[in-house]
């Protein structure tokens, strides 16, 4: 009996001591709350961290090496100029100087609610580059869509049949570049599915996005597709013309991979195509030779050719000037 409340006394003690320890009103959360922007240039670090749940209103942060919660030097939320309230990392401000961002960073918030602490994924964020890269796709190597030469035959009633092919052409060709592609029918595997699908999020969601929701998109757009086409089991364009597939249906989808190979450089691109089948007349009962019927195979509109992120750009080149410009002024500081 004695022995069995010694153990319970010291299991006691032993709850009460690791909830002494334990930081008041702290609220671990994952990377998913976060979407990290790196900003960096010359000689000068700097990240942009956007909060879900935390745009639309004003806190403080504090950044840190240590999960702990102690020692902490807190400074306001910078804006963006959507009004976005961002948190942010810069190497030139004192306040994180002693921050080494190769290792695990807690990002620390005071707000209207309870005190959170985030684990920041600052060497896997997004660079302004790579944004810029992502805004220029579908545009790197210009394409058209054209038709090859008709095909006539006639049938057994001595009906001509003329049936046009759709293909996609390079425009403009280097003529001492070599070019080459891979078309992938959708459905296909996961990750050309996923890759679709975030296409079609782009023209369809992403307008009416958070900034932070966009910039999650773009982040798993750009990981997704360089994964991909940097795999890709290419095949040498002819005549700079790449004819549609013979299985093309209306409604059929594609995602078409483009490689170009020039003197100085290879560069990539990508388009996502949706297949049209217009209709043709039925002949079946017309018996004059005479007649002439046009059969267009589906054609390959280039359904996706326009990302425009440039807005999203915008809004995150003009906060970092903001934030810049914040702790330039900024002397409030305070202690936990």
């Amino acid at each position: 009996m004695k022995n069995s409340k010694l153990m319970l006394m010291i299991v006691s003690v032993m709850l009460v001591a690791v909830m002494v320890l334990m930081p008041s009103q702290v609220k671990a959360v994952t990377n998913d709350k976060l979407a990290v922007v790196n900003a960096s240039s010359d000689g000068n670090s700097s990240y942009l961290i956007y909060i879900d749940g935390l745009l639309n209103q004003s806190f403080r942060f504090a950044l840190s090496n240590s999960a702990d919660g102690t020692n902490l030097s807190y400074i306001d939320a910078a804006t963006d100029d959507s009004e976005n309230h961002v948190a942010y990392y810069d190497s030139t401000n004192p306040l994180f100087q002693s921050i080494n961002v190769d290792q695990p960073v807690y990002l620390w918030v005071k707000g209207d609610t309870e005190k959170q602490a985030l684990e920041v994924d600052l060497n896997n964020s997004i660079t302004t580059s790579q944004l810029a890269d992502v805004e220029k796709l579908t545009k790197i190597i210009p394409v058209t869509t054209g038709q090859l030469p008709a095909d006539e035959t006639q049938d057994e009633n001595g009906v001509k049949i003329t049936t046009i092919v759709d293909s996609v052409q390079i425009e403009n060709p280097d003529k001492d570049a070599k070019y080459y592609y891979q078309m992938i029918r959708i459905p296909a595997d996961d990750k050309y599915n996923n890759l679709f699908n975030l296409a079609d999020q782009f023209k369809n969601e992403f307008a009416s996005m958070t900034v932070d929701k966009q910039i999650k998109l773009l982040t798993d757009f750009y990981n997704l597709y360089n994964e991909l086409i940097f795999n890709a089991d290419w095949t040498e364009v002819e005549n700079y013309t790449i004819e549609q597939p013979s299985d093309a249906e209306d409604g059929t989808q594609y995602i078409l991979f483009l490689k170009k190979e020039g003197k100085d450089q290879t560069t990539y691109d990508v388009q996502f195509l949706t297949s049209a089948q217009e209709p043709f007349e039925n002949y079946e009962n017309v018996l004059t030779p005479s007649t002439v019927v046009t059969k267009r195979t589906s054609k390959l509109p280039i359904t996706y050719d326009s990302m425009i992120l440039w807005a999203v750009l915008a809004v995150i080149v003009i906060a970092l000037i903001v934030v810049r410009s914040r702790m330039k002024k900024s002397k409030k500081e305070s202690k936990h």
